[in-house]
């Protein structure tokens, strides 16, 4: 069985508006394609909310993307009052209109300011990094409670075929990544 290690970089702010220099748009590892983590900060720790992929552009350019969709209401956002404790609220869904989207953009904004970009860069085909951000979103679905509740991700992008060799991929923070598995086999 192959395998390698992934490095996590980051915490890197979402957006350049506040603090341009720490911004994932700052980082030149975040200009290439990736495997990508959206956080928010809980006691010295990260917990994770969302596992993405870029592969046919680089994890800043994603993160644009998102922030667009984000910024013209077809995402769902939560209370910032919530996310400053661990817990996640929805404040606003896309399905409710435009007059909630403009009450409910400050929480947005506040969203926006809390969140935190973890990052690898691994320039590898599309298919192994589905298998990666799936196999990652499983493992933490897996242990259930808070980690579970707190994680977005409401589908798998693809699981290993029958024909392909699996891959034992080992993972390595210098920042605390609550649900955060050391090894997945994918």
């Amino acid at each position: 069985m192959a395998s390698i290690t992934i490095k996590w970089h980051g915490p890197r702010l979402f957006t350049p508006f506040w603090d341009p220099a720490s911004s994932v748009y700052s980082d030149s590892l975040a200009w290439q394609p990736g495997i990508y983590l959206w956080t928010f900060p809980e006691d010295g720790a990260y917990w994770i909310n969302y596992v993405g992929i870029a592969h046919a552009k680089s994890i800043a350019s994603r993160q644009s993307e998102h922030l667009g969709t984000f910024l013209s209401g077809n995402y769902l956002f939560y209370l910032s009052s919530e996310l400053r404790v661990g817990d996640v609220t929805c404040a606003y869904r896309p399905s409710e209109g435009h007059e909630k989207y403009i009450k409910k953009l400050p929480e947005l904004v506040q969203q926006l300011q809390l969140m935190q970009i973890f990052f690898a860069p691994l320039d590898s085909e599309k298919a192994l990094l589905e298998r990666i951000e799936s196999g990652l979103i499983t493992s933490l679905r897996d242990q259930g409670g808070q980690i579970l509740k707190r994680l977005a991700n409401e589908r798998l992008s693809r699981h290993r075929k029958h024909d392909e060799a699996t891959l034992d991929v080992g993972f390595e923070s210098s920042s605390a990544l609550i649900g955060m598995p050391t090894r997945i086999v994918v």
